[in-house]
């Protein structure tokens, strides 16, 4: 697997270890290696459907590694500077009205899967 992934060993173990531990989220970039490697979905990989949705922030940052963004690439995507996503992400910010409708778009990966 590790080489498939193209991971260290000692990274899959990690993993291994977290899951058995339900431990979840792994990060973006490893996630991706390792859906690559598996053919499936990177939420499924990342176990990223077990994130909560109770404010906009959750729901930004669990869309955001849905789409297998990480913050930059959310941030390129989206328009804005990284830490305005991480500001959106923490609850610390409010989104502008005008950036609702595009964070609208961003967010309907959550229904659709």
């Amino acid at each position: 697997m590790a080489e498939l992934a193209r991971l260290t060993p000692e990274t899959i173990r990690n993993i291994e270890k977290d899951v058995y531990e339900c431990k979840t989220g792994l990060k973006v970039t490893t996630a991706k290696k390792l859906a690559k490697a598996l053919d499936k979905p990177i939420w499924y990989v990342g176990f990223y459907d077990k994130l909560t949705e109770k404010t906009l922030g959750q729901k930004l940052k669990k869309a955001r590694l849905y789409h297998g963004h990480t913050l930059v690439e959310a941030a390129k995507y989206l328009g804005v500077d990284e830490k305005t996503i991480r500001k959106w992400e923490k609850d610390k910010k409010s989104p502008r009205s005008d950036m609702l409708k595009r964070l609208k778009k961003y967010l309907e990966i959550l229904i659709t899967g």
